[in-house]
């Protein structure tokens, strides 16, 4: 579980820009680079305390998953299983936010929740934050991976 922050996004920038390959770009460029990088966060894993109670049922998940046999020519059985897992999740999330975890109002609107899986692309990360935040939420979630 990762959440990022943009005191968190400022410090990593920094720390970036002091890297030889990166000397030559602007501070908000880097920015930029790093904005949608959950890896890069300084929170990434930081939750992992708070989540331990999930730890058995994200093993159980994944003994299912490893244990499913998939047919390795047509993968639609696989997609399946996956839309069923971000259906959960997605509802969980909708429910956490109903309880106010991320803000109310005008402060929600500035906060966006989404589940970020490696090679995806902007187009599924903008699919998936359409199930779970304000309109206003995706569309500062959209200009940004346009800039």
């Amino acid at each position: 579980m990762t959440a990022s922050s943009y005191e968190g996004l400022a410090e990593v920038a920094s720390r970036y820009k002091e890297m030889e390959q990166h000397r030559h770009r602007d501070i908000e460029g880097i920015k930029r680079m790093l904005k949608w990088s959950p890896v890069d966060s300084p929170l990434h894993t930081g939750w992992c305390g708070i989540i331990e109670s999930l730890q058995s049922i994200m093993n159980q998940i994944s003994n299912e998953l490893s244990e499913i046999p998939f047919d390795q020519d047509d993968w639609t059985e696989f997609e399946q299983y996956v839309a069923q897992l971000e259906d959960a999740i997605a509802n969980a999330l909708r429910r956490i936010d109903a309880e106010g975890l991320f803000g109310s109002g005008d402060k929600r609107k500035r906060v966006v929740v989404n589940l970020l899986m490696g090679d995806q692309s902007d187009e599924s990360r903008i699919e998936f934050a359409k199930r779970v935040n304000p309109p206003e939420s995706v569309i500062m979630l959209i200009e940004d991976l346009d800039a």
